[in-house]
C-alpha cells in the first residue's frame, strides 16, 4: 500500500510526476517510551515508542501468529511524497499488525470464554518503525462466563491508579487515565480526554500535529460495555482499549516528514532538467 502526503506546512504540494525515486530511510529518531510519574499506562505491556520486534512479543501470550482460530494480518505500505516534480517513496515497511479472534470453532471445540483483538500502528524506518497506537478489544458473549463491570472496574483502579476522568452514559462505562508532561491530569470532560483517538496517519499531523484532548497528551481510554445477554445488567459484554501518546506521535511524523523532504530536495537538485519548447 502507499500513501501519499499530498500538503505540508512547508508548502510542498502534490505535482504531476515524471521521475520517481524510492529509499529507505536512515533512522533519524531514536524514540523510546514516555517516561511518566505513577502507574505505568499500557496495556499487555504494550506503549508507544517501543519498536515493533518488542511489541509483537508483548502479545505473543495472547496473539498467535499461528493460531488457526486467529486472524493475523500484516499491513504494509510506502511513505511517499510528490514535490518539485519528483515523486519520493519509501520502501514497503511493517505499518500495522492487526489479530482477531473468532467464537466460531471447529465442532466439538470448546466454545471460549472471551475473544480478543488488537490493531497496531506504526512509523516508518526514518523514526524507527516504532508503535505509534494500540487499539484493543475484548467480547464476552456468555453473561454467566463474563466478568462484573464492578470487577473490571477494580482491576483498572489496582493496576492504573487514580482516573483522570469515569462517565457513565446508556450503560457504557468511560475510564481515562491521562498525563501532560508525564505527570497526572485530571479531565473535566471527555472534551479534555478526547473521544475518538488519532490515527497515525502524516496527513492527521498537519497543522498543530496529533491531538489527545485539551489537557493530555498520553491518554489511556477504556470503555465497559453492557452485556445485551444479561437481565441483571452488571455483566461486561466488552471492553475497549486504546492508547496514545502525542508526544512520541509528534516525534515521529516530524521525523518521517523531514526524511520525505530532505530526500525530495536531493532529488530535485538531480533530476532531468524541464523539457522547455522550441520557438
Amino acid at each position: 500500500m502507499r500513501v501519499f502526503l499530498t500538503t505540508l506546512t512547508v508548502t510542498f504540494a502534490a505535482l504531476s510526476s515524471a521521475y520517481a525515486v524510492e529509499f529507505t530511510p536512515a533512522e533519524r529518531l531514536k524514540l523510546q517510551p514516555s517516561a511518566m510519574e505513577g502507574p505505568s499506562l499500557d496495556t499487555m505491556g504494550l506503549r508507544p515508542g517501543m519498536d515493533l520486534k518488542d511489541s509483537l512479543k508483548a502479545i505473543e501470550a495472547e496473539f498467535d501468529q499461528n493460531d488457526k482460530n486467529q486472524q493475523y494480518k500484516t499491513k504494509t505500505e510506502s511513505f511517499s511524497l510528490k514535490s518539485k516534480g519528483v515523486e519520493i517513496n519509501t520502501t514497503q515497511f511493517v505499518s500495522g499488525v492487526y489479530i482477531l479472534s473468532t467464537w466460531y470453532l471447529p465442532p466439538g471445540t470448546p466454545s471460549p470464554d472471551k475473544i480478543s483483538g488488537i490493531s497496531l500502528q506504526f512509523s516508518s524506518p526514518a523514526s524507527g518503525n516504532k508503535l505509534m497506537s494500540i487499539a484493543r478489544d475484548i467480547y464476552y458473549k456468555d453473561p454467566n462466563r463474563a466478568p462484573t463491570k464492578d470487577q473490571i472496574h477494580k482491576m483498572l483502579i489496582d493496576k492504573y491508579g487514580k482516573p483522570s476522568l469515569e462517565e457513565w452514559n446508556e450503560g457504557i462505562k468511560t475510564i481515562a487515565f491521562a498525563r501532560s508532561s508525564g505527570r497526572y491530569v485530571k479531565c473535566e470532560n471527555l472534551l479534555d480526554c478526547t473521544v475518538a483517538l488519532p490515527q497515525y496517519e502524516l496527513s492527521n499531523y498537519q497543522g498543530g500535529g496529533f491531538s489527545v484532548g485539551n489537557k493530555a497528551d498520553y491518554l489511556l481510554r477504556i470503555s465497559i460495555d453492557r452485556n445485551n445477554y444479561d437481565m441483571s445488567g452488571t455483566k461486561v459484554g466488552a471492553i475497549h482499549i486504546k492508547l496514545f501518546d502525542k508526544t512520541v506521535a509528534d516525534r515521529a511524523a516530524q521525523a518521517d516528514i523531514a526524511a520525505l523532504v530532505e530526500k525530495a530536495n536531493e532529488v530535485a537538485a538531480t533530476a532531468p532538467a524541464v523539457a522547455l519548447p522550441k520557438f
